[in-house]
């Protein structure tokens, strides 16, 4: 979770150099957010949780206070308990809406694609005019290709062997991939680096340059 002092300390330099930052796999429960709160009080903190009594899960969304100050009105939204929420954001005539996600590599493909239709169906409800999804998708996009250590010898394992991520691809054409550098999870075993994949990842339904000057500045964290 993220409290645990090693990863609030991350989660508070992170919040100081971005304005909204994204957390999956908190675990806890609502009660966590006030020591979110009073922990990390440049922020607001939003947060949804699996039911009780469940060892994972868990989603929270932080924003600079000042701008949640001032913009003309917010809400945050729970889509999938634990799993999948939104926040809000209204701007004048403009809703920015960003919405942290995480897909555990546990479930079934039919669960899989259940809370992906019921993302789908959250955004078409929403009169938003920018998304901004991110979180921990578990799978690699169509297409790229997720890179293993075998012995000696480094293999690469396209996205066609995760049918999630054709899935993901047909029923969000919108949302372009803000590619970043290298990959966001590498996996070490005795200080050898054994597999590396760019499962956390952020999308947008416009492009990447229609952002800048007009956008916080978002990270995502999976703990």
């Amino acid at each position: 979770g993220c409290l645990a002092a090693k990863k609030m300390a991350e989660v508070q330099r992170l919040c100081g150099c971005h304005d909204v930052v994204l957390l999956q796999e908190t675990h806890g429960n609502e009660a966590d957010l006030l020591t979110l709160a009073r922990d990390v009080p440049s922020h607001v903190v939003f947060g949804s949780f699996v039911p009780s009594g469940a060892a994972a899960g868990g989603c929270v969304i932080l924003c600079r206070k000042a701008i949640v100050g001032h913009v003309e009105g917010h809400a945050f939204l729970e889509i999938l308990g634990g799993r999948c929420c939104a926040l809000n954001l209204h701007i004048n005539d403009l809703t920015l809406q960003f919405i942290n996600i995480h897909i555990t590599p546990q479930d079934d493909l039919n669960a899989k694609k259940l809370l992906l239709r019921n993302l789908k169906a959250h955004i078409v409800s929403q009169d938003v005019g920018i998304s901004i999804l991110g979180g921990d998708f578990n799978f690699v996009p169509e297409g790229e290709e997720r890179y293993k250590v075998e012995g000696y010898e480094p293999t690469t394992r396209t996205s066609t062997a995760e049918p999630i991520a054709q899935y993901f691809a047909e029923q969000f054409p919108q949302m372009v991939d803000i590619a970043c550098d290298g990959y966001t999870r590498v996996q070490m075993e005795h200080g050898v680096v054994k597999g590396a994949a760019r499962l956390d990842r952020i999308y947008c339904n416009v492009p990447a340059i229609d952002l800048v000057d007009c956008s916080p500045r978002a990270a995502v964290v999976h703990n």
